[in-house]
């Protein structure tokens, strides 16, 4: 017993070895635009760089805040346990996101506006794009292999446009600091493709290059989590020794990652974490399942910057 316990809870510290997907220039067969949900975004080409990820499971959780690495893991138990009604995970998900996020960063007011769940492999959508032409559509949702921050800081920008349409409350919360951050759970035990995120501190703004994603239509009536916008620029990330990269291991429903997308801020902290899945020789069981929503995240309280 004690040998099969050791193996499915990693020792402090532990150390797991991957490659994973950087920004490649397009000279070498890179992109400065893709179209997620289409044949040719699992299609799309990366360097691939070999990088250590460090397990921070059994380290001090105080090590980690959102103004410093610009991430952070908090437990929370749901109320959602199934995930299958979309109206019930807007309603208790997103709140629930939102009395998260007040209560870790002081926030005023917190408006999750976008979620996605994933239950797929990344297998599954490339398996489903073979023989489809590049901008046919496939409909999986599954884990994000490649590093890459959701919205540049002037894909930030268009995100507050897009989901605070009223241009008067829109100029009002813009004069205070505002951020775009992301809350990451797990909705079973995570046993592959875990999500890594790469400490602020170690990644230059010369890392950062910007990508247009160009949303898919939706299915016939369907309800969107949130609005994106029709295009808005990503941050893809170029390959750097100088990266620290980190996970927790077999990550439970209860275990919430909160990790950075933008801050208005421009003193010193934290403003955006790249993050990628990855792939491990510790992988096995089932294909991860998961649900992330970006929030809104306003100080009416804090300058701008």
């Amino acid at each position: 017993m004690a040998i099969k316990d050791s193996l499915l809870v990693p020792e402090k510290g532990h150390v797991v070895q991957s490659t994973i997907n950087y920004y490649l220039d397009p000279s070498k067969g890179g992109a400065t635009d893709f179209y997620p949900q289409t044949a040719s975004a699992f299609r799309r080409k990366f360097e691939q760089y070999p990088v250590q990820v460090t397990d921070i499971r059994g380290l001090d959780k105080e090590e980690f805040n959102l103004d410093k690495e610009g991430f952070t893991f908090v437990q929370h138990e749901s109320e959602e346990k199934e995930f299958a009604d979309d109206d019930e995970v807007k309603d208790r998900l997103f709140r629930e996101a939102a009395d998260i996020l007040k209560g870790v960063t002081g926030a005023t007011q917190v408006r999750p506006f976008s979620h996605i769940i994933r239950r797929e492999r990344w297998e599954a959508a490339q398996n489903a794009s073979d023989g489809k032409e590049d901008d046919e559509l496939v409909r999986k949702k599954v884990p994000a292999r490649f590093v890459h921050v959701d919205h540049s800081y002037g894909g930030a920008e268009e995100i507050l446009r897009v989901n605070v349409p009223d241009e008067e409350e829109r100029e009002r919360l813009s004069k205070t600091r505002w951020a775009i951050i992301n809350a990451w759970r797990p909705i079973r035990e995570v046993t592959r493709d875990p999500l890594a995120v790469c400490d602020a501190r170690s990644v230059e703004e010369s890392d950062l290059v910007g990508v247009i994603a160009h949303s898919p239509p939706p299915l016939p009536g369907s309800v969107q989590g949130g609005s994106m916008g029709k295009h808005f620029e990503t941050w893809s990330v170029k390959a750097n020794p100088a990266h620290r990269w980190y996970y927790k291991s077999r990550m439970t429903p209860q275990d919430v990652l909160l990790l950075k997308i933008f801050d208005s801020k421009r003193d010193g902290r934290a403003r955006r974490v790249p993050h990628t899945s990855f792939y491990s020789d510790e992988d096995c069981g089932d294909s991860r399942t998961s649900i992330e929503i970006r929030c809104l995240v306003f100080w009416e309280n804090e300058s701008l910057e």
